[in-house]
This record gives C-alpha cells, structure tokens and sequence, in this order.
C-alpha cells in the first residue's frame, strides 16, 4: 500500500497572492458563455481530435486558457499576465467566431473593473487589458486551422488587504 501524496501547506501568516490569471479568465467566459462552451486550462485526453483539411471536425466548442510568460510589477502590485485562449469548435468559421467575441470580451473597456466570481468563491476583476498577440494559425502542438488562439496581457492586481510579508518576515522566530 503507498502512502498518500502530502498535500501542500503554507505558513498560517501567509494570506495569498496575485490573483489566478487563467481562472479568472476561465470564470469569465464559463460566465459569459454557459455551458454552451467548454472552457479548460488543459484539454482532457480524448477531448479534441485533430481533423485538419476537413470542413467539420475537432471538437464541441471549446476554450483553452493557458497562462504564459508575464511579470509583476512591485509598485504598482500588478501581475500582468499574458494569456493565451485558444478557440476550437467543429469548423474553422466558428472557430474565427468564437475568437472574435472572446478579443470584444477583454477589450479594456468592456472587461475593466467587472466583478468575477472565481472556483474558490472569492472575487476579483482585470485592472488592464490589451491584445498582444493577434489570432494566428501557427504550427503548436495542435495543427488544425479550427485551432485559432489568441494572446491578452491582463493586469490583476493582488488584493490591498494583504499584510506586509516584510513586516511578517521581521517578526518571525529564527
């Protein structure tokens, strides 16, 4: 029999961090769009299969929310985040549909300053929003032309009720 794998824990003192970039923006869309798309961080194995050159195939609509590369800033206490979302659906029009609402969706303007309700039951909402990398059909992993992704740098900014981990790091017992 083996032993169960040891689940992590964090110091009592520590109350978090920047907020989850690809939950948030998961929450966003499973909120803006229901169950009417499949909204993921990893697709589940099974779950698309390539069909390139053929006018319908893939998959049920589906998003892939995968966070790359970013950088915090110390003053301001924003992560900015870039973000790729990937849309797949049975054809390549629906895919360039769905790639359409999703760039409307997190233009400044219309995301900035909205409320979304995150897995863990707290909430938070972008600070910033700006599209770094148009859609493309580039050779990743997946080369179908229903695969269209799409990259944001969202800015979060983490909560400003955290404590001061300098001043909690200064009081801890050597």
């Amino acid at each position: 029999m083996t032993d169960p794998i040891p689940m992590l824990e964090l110091p009592d003192w520590y109350e978090g961090g920047y907020t989850d970039a690809e939950d948030l923006v998961c929450q966003y869309f499973r909120w803006l769009l229901g169950d009417k798309v499949f909204v993921c961080t990893w697709l589940p194995e099974g779950h698309y299969v390539l069909s390139p050159g053929q006018p319908v195939g893939g998959t049920q609509p589906t998003l892939r929310v995968w966070r790359q590369p970013g950088k915090s800033d110390e003053d301001t206490r924003i992560d900015f985040a870039l973000v790729q979302i990937a849309a797949i659906t049975p054809t390549r029009k629906e895919s360039w549909e769905l790639i359409e609402f999703i760039r409307r969706m997190l233009e400044e303007p219309v995301c900035k300053g909205v409320e979304v309700v995150l897995s863990d039951g707290t909430s938070s909402s972008i600070k910033s929003s700006a599209e770094w990398l148009g859609p493309q059909l580039i050779p990743e992993r997946l080369v179908d032309e229903k695969f269209i992704p799409v990259t944001f740098k969202i800015g979060l900014r983490e909560s400003e009720s955290l404590p001061n981990y300098r001043k909690v790091l200064n009081t801890l017992p050597r």
